[in-house]
């Protein structure tokens, strides 16, 4: 199944008819730069590989393609539009390395970076790798962990420098630097409180502020989230996860 869209979230819901396995989303430009590509179970149709070689050394000139997992169909959308080629979970099912060597190859570079979201993940990840590496490209797999990490991970990469191992250097120094709070059920009091922790345990200013949130919060509760942000000259960025097994109510990182 192959589908264009704009809400890739409601696409992935309606594919409910079995198991859905091999989803994919990703951006499709230029020709249609507004709309997301989400597809069920294709093929891999041209080599997508990786070699041994250190941390974000790959082809010089190659542009980097970017890979990111994530357990939320509602991610998919944000995370294609921040240029990944977007892996989701469905139905507990665990990621392959069949879909991930399908998702290498639509990254279309032969250097890409990967957020596995899970550490079993990214042990799949290192083993496409391994299996496709005769044809020269470049895989890095990032410690992103969790849906926030990947979320955080791709921010850096996002607006890190132009060159490939320039990126890749700013997605693992941001995960390194980034401290995180779970707030079960999120309200200003709770959040502030959360923020002041972090803040102090920081080893110098933090820059920004990333808040995943379970479900949309309403008008007030954003304008707060806002509020404490500004008032700490947090850069801000907030997304919302949808529903899921073991997400917190709110969930902040800083850096």
């Amino acid at each position: 199944m192959h589908v264009h869209t704009d809400s890739p979230a409601l696409a992935i819901s309606e594919a409910a008819l079995g198991t859905r396995d091999q989803v994919v989303v990703r951006l499709l430009t230029p020709d249609h730069p507004e709309r997301h590509a989400a597809h069920d179970d294709a093929a891999v149709d041209r080599a997508a590989v990786a070699g041994d070689v250190p941390l974000g050394e790959g082809p010089a000139s190659e542009p980097l393609g970017v890979v990111a997992c994530t357990g939320s169909a509602e991610l998919a959308a944000a995370h294609a539009s921040a240029g990944a080629v977007v892996v989701v979970r469905c139905d507990g099912e665990e990621i392959g390395v069949r879909h991930l060597e399908r998702a290498l190859t639509d990254a279309g570079s032969r250097h890409v970076v990967v957020l596995p979201g899970d550490a079993a993940t990214a042990d799949v990840a290192r083993s496409a790798a391994l299996t496709l590496a005769s044809a020269g490209v470049r895989v890095d797999v990032l410690d992103a962990f969790d849906e926030l990490r990947v979320l955080v991970g791709l921010l850096a990469l996002h607006e890190g420098p132009e060159d490939a191992a320039g990126r890749i250097a700013a997605g693992a120094a941001a995960l390194g630097r980034l401290r995180t709070s779970a707030v079960g059920q999120p309200d200003a009091a709770a959040l502030d409180a959360a923020l002041d922790e972090l803040v102090a345990g920081c080893g110098g200013p933090p820059e920004s502020l990333t808040v995943l949130l379970r479900e949309a919060v309403d008008d007030g509760l954003r304008a707060e989230i806002e509020a404490a942000a500004a008032r700490r000259r947090l850069e801000l960025t907030v997304a919302v996860a949808g529903s899921g097994d073991g997400l917190p109510g709110a969930w902040l990182g800083v850096d």
